[in-house]
């Protein structure tokens, strides 16, 4: 037998004692057990705990619950309560602070007075018994929090609500626990309620105000390196657990408070979180899953209808009473029904608390015999089997219904990240993870430039140093990185052709907050990368302070600068940073724009806390940061490039004046991309916008297209025979696969190129007919449409479908080719958008 000669080989009796045999089971449980349980549709972390049971003591026998097991099971449980601080929505969870602690109340209260009556009348138990069943049944665990967090949910109001109520349930459980544990023991006076309020205050005090400060001390001082930080985190959590029980309250309380207290400074996008979630996902919390499933006895299940008995009403007082407290939050904050059942998932599982009043009650108190004792671990059994399953069918509904409301989804958000300076990278990294979008599947482009010379070589050598640091900071975050690099002449250019070639949205690059007298007669890199580009631009500059150490996000909008094109999306990426910041935004704007400025600032998404200081006069400014900004702040300023509705020169001065200024503070200047000018001032309604009457040639009489083309582009380019060329080569090079026939006798062509600005549509109308490569009839119209070569594919697509929409139809056709003039053509056009 394969388990006899594993034995013989040890030399070893069942339960396994052996180190490395046991730690090789219980990781091939870990792989194994959630990829078998997921073919029949179940949770992944239901297996393990079914898993722990069959290969438990009162089952196959092969691991024994030792101490191992236990201190393993029990960092597991505290690293999940851990992890659960550090990922919730805390601008959310402040905002619904009220809602937590009411939910949290609902949520112990009703289970522990349904409890406290069965078990007087029905189960003919003392008081001091039924608080303790109250308590059992009152309090829960997190345990189906791992699924919520891969669905992507954990910032969902309902679910940021649960896990405060989760706290306040957990410690009214162990305070009913502490007051029958003193009256008990005769043990209950005025004093002692003084000193256990007295050290509640004192711990929360230096749990609260002490983590934070001494997180921000360690990441500013300390040297980052990934284990460090790590170690770090570990650390706190310890301490505040021991710091809890200390006080009398369970250590878990001290590690979700732990993981609250540090959540501003570990964003969700950073490599600190991915290492965190990682060791989390990967190790301890499923030995804390293990160790649940090895509470099970089936002797004892299978011999006892007393326990069955017991063990099916406490589940009923867990199941009902979480359900009635589920849907009574429900229906009281007007949430969705789906919510309501995530909810109720997430507050049946039983496992920390109410295995410490379970087993004080039958240990120190005597309250509890072991048929109760017996049928609280079923009870956690029961309760740990159910409550996952019904967080991963209503938490996937959440999710689906989160898509459709929030328009989060960037699918052609490209960040490109130019770096130069070595010491920079890190911060100027971490903001472009911070921005990119949760549903991007775009990797991150770093850059680097070398300037074209005798040392070119050394340059790029130089750059692949910084680019390998960079690629592993993404990585370490779990985020796809694409380096680049180029070589140039002109540093700016070389960024300008990077950012054409990948179609880059958005760029993320550094500035020493300096500028020199050759600068100010000739232009600095930045000054010239902001004229020649069109994307959004955010200009960081970043001192030596860890960009997670911030407080709080100033954010200064000039006078007219919410009518700029790109001005959503420049807030966006703001409260992006914000949120993964997990800080709050305060909206600086002279006072004649405040309010219709706030509103638009609070109606983009993602929400995060706004709070406004309004300005008399714009030359106010600075003496107002100067009394607004405060240590940790960021001051954020939306910029605009020359010649916008927004610009002025003194504005354009203010970078420069803010550096200075607030030299131990983070400032970031963000420029407005300018390509969504076209994508948002044309709707298919539109479509005619496209078209110019400069651009409508009729009766060209040849019928090879090169000759078409030819003509078509001289009317609008008509002195510039190179662009013209160009222009032409471009169209007919691989012409078959770029060739569209959009309805019989009508053809498109369509490129991206480099001598438009915005997307412009040709028209040409054959006498002869026009032979095209790839199409068999002869066409009679040809239509061109030209987009920039940085325009995103989104915008291009777009152009083609409304053309498509307007053009297409055979009667269009007909009417287009017996047009007089391109005055009626640009009617017909017109008509067509508006009804399309």
């Amino acid at each position: 037998m394969p388990m006899n000669w594993l034995l013989e080989v040890f030399d070893e009796n069942l339960p396994f004692t052996n180190p490395v045999v046991v730690f090789a089971i219980v990781m091939a449980i870990i792989l194994i057990a959630p990829l078998f349980v997921r073919r029949i549709k179940i949770p992944g972390l239901i297996g393990i705990i079914l898993a722990g049971a069959i290969i438990g003591p009162s089952a196959l026998g092969l691991l024994d619950r030792d101490n191992t097991i236990e201190l393993l099971g029990t960092v597991g449980l505290l690293y999940l309560m851990f992890t659960a601080g550090l990922s919730m929505d805390l601008n959310q969870f402040l905002r619904n602070r009220v809602r937590s602690f009411s939910f949290g109340l609902l949520t112990f209260l009703i289970p522990q007075m349904f409890a406290i009556a069965i078990g007087i009348y029905i189960l003919d138990v003392g008081l001091l018994t039924a608080l303790l069943i109250g308590s059992i049944v009152g309090s829960h665990t997190l345990l189906a929090y791992p699924i919520a967090k891969r669905l992507g949910i954990t910032r969902n109001r309902a679910v940021t609500m649960t896990m405060g109520g989760t706290i306040v349930a957990d410690t009214l459980a162990l305070g009913v626990l502490a007051a029958v544990v003193a009256i008990t023991l005769g043990e209950v006076s005025v004093g002692f309620w003084v000193q256990f309020v007295l050290m509640l205050l004192l711990y929360a005090t230096v749990i609260i105000v002490g983590l934070p400060i001494v997180g921000r001390w360690f990441f500013r001082n300390v040297q980052s390196t990934g284990d460090a930080d790590f170690v770090f985190l570990l650390v706190m959590l310890f301490a505040s657990a021991v710091l809890s029980e200390l006080v009398g309250l369970a250590p878990i309380i001290g590690a979700f408070l732990a993981g609250l207290t540090l959540n501003r400074l570990v964003p969700d996008n950073s490599p600190l979180m991915s290492r965190v979630q990682f060791v989390g996902d990967a190790l301890f919390i499923p030995f804390f899953l293990l160790s649940v499933g090895m509470l099970v006895d089936f002797r004892v299940l299978f011999g006892s209808l007393e326990l069955w008995g017991l063990a099916l009403t406490f589940a009923a007082l867990v199941l009902f009473g979480k359900m009635l407290a589920a849907k009574i939050a429900q229906w009281a904050f007007g949430y969705r029904s789906s919510e309501g059942w995530t909810m109720y998932g997430l507050t049946v599982p039983q496992a920390a608390a109410t295995l410490a009043v379970t087993l004080i009650g039958f240990d120190q108190l005597q309250l509890f015999d072991e048929v109760a004792v017996n049928a609280v671990v079923l009870l956690i059994l029961i309760t740990c089997l159910i409550g996952p399953v019904v967080v991963e069918r209503y938490g996937r509904q959440i999710a689906l219904e989160s898509e459709q409301e929030e328009v989060e989804i960037d699918t052609t958000q490209r960040i490109m990240v130019p770096l130069a300076n070595p010491a920079n990278a890190p911060g100027l990294m971490d903001i472009a993870l911070m921005i990119r979008s949760a549903d991007s599947n775009e990797p991150i482009y770093p850059l680097t430039v070398a300037r074209d010379g005798p040392d070119v070589q050394a340059q790029v050598s130089s750059g692949e140093k910084i680019l390998s640091h960079a690629v592993l900071h993404a990585t370490a975050a779990g985020v796809p990185v694409l380096p680049v690099t180029r070589v140039d002449l002109n540093i700016a250019n070389g960024i300008h052709r990077a950012v054409r070639e990948r179609r880059i949205s958005t760029l993320v690059i550094g500035w020493n907050g300096v500028v020199t007298t050759r600068q100010r007669f000739l232009g600095s890199i930045l000054d010239q990368l902001i004229q020649n580009t069109r994307q959004l631009v955010m200009i960081c500059r970043l001192i030596e302070t860890p960009v997670n150490t911030t407080n709080r996000i100033v954010l200064v909008v000039p006078r007219f600068a919410e009518r700029e094109p790109g001005f959503a999306d420049a807030v966006k990426q703001v409260k992006r940073l914000a949120k993964q910041l997990g800080t709050r935004i305060a909206l600086v704007t002279p006072q004649v724009a405040a309010e219709r400025v706030r509103e638009a600032v609070e109606a983009i998404k993602p929400k995060v806390s706004v709070e406004s200081v309004s300005l008399a006069t714009w030359s106010q400014l600075t003496s107002t940061l100067d009394d607004e900004v405060e240590n940790d702040d960021m001051i954020v300023l939306m910029s605009s490039r020359s010649g916008r509705i927004s610009w002025t020169a003194d504005n354009a001065r203010l970078p420069q004046r803010l550096s200075a200024r607030f030299e131990r503070h983070h400032v970031v200047m963000v420029y407005p991309s300018e390509i969504l000018r076209a994508r948002e001032a044309r709707t298919p309604s539109q479509s005619h916008l496209y078209f110019d009457v400069n651009r409508i040639v009729l009766d060209i009489d040849c019928d090879h297209l090169d000759d078409v083309v030819r003509e078509i582009l001289y009317s609008a380019f008509e002195g510039e025979a190179g662009v013209r060329e160009s222009l032409r080569q471009t169209l007919m090079r691989n012409v078959e696969q770029f060739a569209m026939e959009l309805a019989p006798g009508m053809v498109l062509l369509h490129r991206h190129v480099p001598y438009v600005k915005e997307p412009q549509v040709f028209l040409g109308r054959s006498v002869t007919g026009i032979r095209v490569p790839g199409i068999q009839e002869p066409a009679q119209l040809l239509i061109v449409l030209l987009s920039p070569a940085d325009a995103p594919p989104e915008e291009h697509l777009q152009a083609l479908s409304v053309i498509a929409k307007s053009l297409s139809r055979a009667d269009q056709v007909e009417r287009i080719l017996t047009a007089r003039k391109p005055d009626d053509v640009m009617t017909l056009v017109a008509d067509a958008a508006d009804s399309a």
